[in-house]
């Protein structure tokens, strides 16, 4: 039996323009994506699992409400402690031959998760995790990196730590669309949040991080409930699907299926290569965002809330 599996998504407002120019003037060469990372905050709240979600530009790759992440830089390559499993079995998981380029990969998200949130998955062994981490120092040392007048090597460094990769699950690669301004090619990973640590907003880099209910989330995503919370100007009024990208709502859907977030965390541990992804822009007249899924997905979480009947609106 042929393997077919589809998706299909609003397009979000901020979209439209450079959709509209794909269609109209033909089909071109997509602009080169600039690699990236992204870590998934997960944990047990009150009333279930919670994500940890922030506000960015309109037109960001990651979407204007999304995960804490950016693009590789650089720095990403300093040599840097590390905790955890090997760069060969990394290798195999994120489906990259380049141990230069796993490691980079690994270093930005934990980069971005510290500089945009505070933070730090990174202790003095592969016992140890980094506590509170408020202070001043802590805040100097996430705008320098802001700044990238420090790279995390040299922070980490400074204190005898490394990154604790042990703590942190690949669970997929995402392109972003073809017709699209800005491009990323992001490796998405999850994590549980440091019991130890909170986040708060780094002055100048966000206006908005918060914790949220995946359940209340998926309850209301049809409706303005998120982009009224981030309470943005190009957020207010609109639902889930306008301020975010497929790999946000397909993550919550499938995190909503769990009663806790240690049994999601458990359930996604890659055993082959991380499937590949990407939304790609509609032929019929009304313009949407479709996500065809490869037979390589088929096991992962990406895929369980459409074989699971998850109702589209």
């Amino acid at each position: 039996m042929t393997w077919n599996l589809t998706r299909r998504f609003p397009l979000p407002p901020a979209a439209a323009p450079a959709a509209e120019s794909w269609r109209n003037y033909g089909t071109r060469r997509p602009l080169h994506p600039r690699d990236a990372a992204t870590i998934v905050l997960v944990r047990d709240g009150a009333t279930g699992p919670e994500v940890l979600l922030t506000c960015r530009s309109p037109d960001s790759p990651l979407g204007a409400v999304s995960f804490p992440g950016g693009v590789c830089i650089p720095a990403d390559e300093d040599p840097v402690g590390w905790f955890g499993r090997p760069l060969s079995q990394w290798s195999q998981q994120l489906g990259e031959t380049d141990y230069g380029r796993v490691r980079r990969f690994v270093v930005a998200g934990v980069r971005e998760l510290f500089e945009e949130t505070g933070y730090l998955l990174a202790g003095a062994d592969q016992f140890t995790l980094a506590e509170d981490l408020r202070g001043e120092e802590a805040i100097a040392a996430r705008q320098a990196l802001a700044n990238e007048d420090l790279s995390l090597a040299q922070i980490l460094d400074r204190r005898g730590w490394g990154i604790r990769s042990d703590l942190i699950r690949p669970i997929g690669r995402w392109a972003s669309p073809d017709f699209a301004h800005r491009r990323f090619n992001t490796h998405y990973f999850v994590a549980a949040a440091p019991p130890a640590q909170s986040c708060s907003v780094a002055e100048g880099l966000q206006s908005w991080l918060q914790w949220v209910n995946v359940a209340e989330l998926i309850q209301h995503q049809h409706t303005s409930w998120l982009g009224d919370m981030v309470n943005a100007e190009h957020t207010r009024g609109l639902n889930m699907a306008q301020i975010t990208t497929p790999a946000v709502q397909l993550f919550c859907e499938a995190l909503n299926r769990y009663s806790g977030s240690v049994a999601f965390l458990l359930s996604v541990f890659p055993r082959t290569a991380v499937p590949f992804l990407q939304a790609q822009l509609s032929e019929g007249s009304e313009p949407e965002l479709v996500v065809e899924f490869p037979e390589s997905a088929r096991d992962s979480m990406w895929a369980t809330p459409v074989l699971s009947g998850f109702n589209e609106p």
